[in-house]
């Protein structure tokens, strides 16, 4: 599968060119693309084309997706994109103004909103760091596998219908990630009996699509980041004995994590994305899954 990260070298290949004052410009194709605005999608469009087409990601290379906002110039490019792959349910809240090809643009979201959760108000800060609020929809679908497939197969469906005479070299691919994702979600239902006997916390609510798939609870960790040990102790003391996992998005300075863990509090990175359109997503969740259970209780 071809990837292609720099938009610069993108825009030579979807230049819009005028036809004269008044008319609609019109994009330059020289092949098939897919921009996409978030690395889970970019694998997964790469997962069902192969080498059939082009997958753009609109991410900059270290750049983060809950943060990135495009450029005017990033704009420019996508306006001309054969197909642009957004998630929906609030994670682009950059799109809402954003002139964008509607008839050419899908939310992977889209026909998922029975599944969404609400997130209240909540207000906390991480150590040192300012105060921040959650609120509105919780974007984070693609951890629970399961709704992670419905999304892959919502982009199967479009990519077929957007470019059919790459229609059968897409089932093929689909098909060979399709399975991936089943044995995926069996590994992660695998882990719920002890999950629902562990004192589960996270700093954001991120996860609660799989904590709804398997009927746990996560608790909001409140106490932050620089929490000294009679903090710590207390939430322990406060879960009658079971077993504390902190869950986080990436990795914690080493000295925190020791510290948590010389008074009961096991943290372990479940990471809400792959971090570059090149990184499996299955491969990332499935590590995930594995970390946990270490630390579960047997």
């Amino acid at each position: 599968m071809r990837v292609t990260t720099d938009l610069a070298l993108v825009l030579l290949a979807f230049t819009p060119l005028s036809c004269g004052a008044g008319d609609e410009s019109v994009a330059v194709q020289s092949e098939p693309a897919v921009f996409t605005t978030f690395p889970p999608a970019a694998w997964m469009a790469r997962a069902i084309a192969g080498e059939a087409l082009d997958v753009v990601p609109v991410l900059p290379p270290g750049r983060t997706a809950e943060t990135f906002r495009p450029t005017r110039e990033d704009l420019v490019v996508m306006q001309s994109a054969p197909m642009i792959v957004l998630h929906g349910a609030e994670f682009e809240t950059w799109a809402l103004t954003a002139t964008l090809p509607r008839s050419r643009v899908l939310e992977l979201a889209e026909g998922l909103e029975e599944e969404f959760i609400t997130v209240e108000t909540v207000t906390h800060s991480h150590g040192a760091g300012p105060a921040h609020a959650h609120a509105g929809v919780n974007p984070f679908l693609w951890l629970d596998p399961e709704l992670a497939r419905r999304e892959f197969g919502v982009l199967h469906a479009s990519m077929s219908v957007r470019f059919p005479a790459l229609a059968q070299e897409f089932k093929q691919g689909f098909a060979r990630t399709d399975a991936r994702f089943v044995e995926l979600a069996a590994k992660l239902e695998a882990l719920a009996p002890r999950l629902r006997k562990t004192a589960l916390f996270s700093e954001h609510p991120d996860w609660a699509y799989p904590a709804r798939r398997l009927g746990v609870e996560i608790g909001d960790w409140k106490i932050g980041r620089d929490a000294d040990a009679a903090a710590l102790d207390a939430v322990v003391a406060e879960q009658g004995g079971r077993s504390c996992v902190l869950i986080v998005g990436s990795e914690l300075d080493a000295a925190v994590v020791a510290r948590y863990a010389e008074h009961g509090v096991a943290v372990v990175v479940w990471p809400k994305f792959v971090r570059d359109s090149d990184e499996d997503y299955v491969d990332v969740q499935a590590a995930a899954f594995e970390r946990i259970d270490r630390v579960l209780p047997k």
